[in-house]
């Protein structure tokens, strides 16, 4: 490809006849390839949740009892277990689970660890929760009333990770963070402007859905914490995991292995944290 300047060509065209081979796509495309869910761990139990089918309550009550009856159910976690407990990619603002209200619907309150998914899943049916229903926030106009309910009373005593800043103020208590860029001198620049023109713009909700779900299975060696995730980032899950469950870093390993698309979406990742108490 010859320059504008007339001088040497920047790439050879060899290079553009070359075909790329990607080092897995051999793998990937006739099934070789190993994934999370395909890593097959000796005495592996099955997890399985409770969530809230509320997006705002305090929770009044958790009754467990008729689930550690059942046979198979190894182990049983709920928000008490974990109380105080935060996770976050850089803000440690999610709980591992929920103890005293929850946010959205889905939310986390319990868990469940058994010999089948089946199991499990019938475990999670015979967990009894109570809720108070608070006010819910359903859009953000409303979350920024001057007398909207806080979602985050406790904001002021999260952490951000080791090494990544401290939070700005915020102008708020339900803003999750504010931050203001300015370049040179804006009011002028306005002053001397032709013409202003102000807009609203509003965006429809998108979320990322790759092929691969995801997945991860935690057990212990020993001292050590192993964890096999679909996380991209495995080097932040073990800060994240270190910090949230005050342990040493170098007593957890990740492995990421093979990642069936991404496109964003795992980059942050929540089970790996209820799923080392469950171990």
């Amino acid at each position: 490809m010859p320059p504008r300047d007339g001088r040497g060509a920047l790439i050879h065209p060899e290079l553009l006849d070359r075909p790329e081979r990607r080092i897995d796509g051999d793998a990937k495309t006739t099934g070789g390839a190993t994934y999370t869910a395909d890593v097959d761990v000796p005495g592996a139990l099955e997890a399985a949740f409770v969530r809230s089918p509320y997006p705002h309550a305090r929770i009044a009550s958790v009754e467990t009892g008729r689930a550690r009856a059942l046979a198979g159910v190894r182990a049983i976690l709920t928000g008490a277990d974990v109380r105080g407990q935060r996770l976050g990619r850089r803000l440690q603002d999610w709980p591992v689970l929920c103890w005293d209200r929850v946010l959205f619907i889905g939310d986390r309150v319990a868990a469940v660890a058994a010999d089948t998914r089946e199991i499990a899943e019938e475990a999670v049916r015979l967990i009894s929760v109570e809720y108070d229903e608070l006010p819910p926030l359903l859009d953000m106009d409303a979350a920024l009333r001057a007398d909207a309910p806080v979602l985050h009373p406790d904001a002021a005593s999260y952490r951000f990770l080791e090494g990544r800043g401290e939070r700005p103020p915020v102008p708020h208590p339900n803003h999750q963070g504010h931050v203001v860029e300015t370049h040179g001198d804006v009011a002028a620049a306005f002053a001397r402007a032709a013409r202003i023109f102000e807009h609203e713009f509003t965006t429809p909700r998108i979320h990322q859905a790759p092929l691969e779900p995801r997945a991860a299975i935690v057990w212990l060696e020993g001292d050590r914490v192993q964890v096999v995730s679909t996380n991209k980032a495995p080097f932040n899950l073990r800060d994240q995991m270190a910090a949230t469950l005050g342990l040493a870093k170098d007593g957890i390993v990740v492995d990421n292995g093979t990642i069936g698309g991404d496109f964003g979406a795992k980059g942050l990742s929540t089970d790996e944290f209820v799923l080392y108490h469950l171990a």
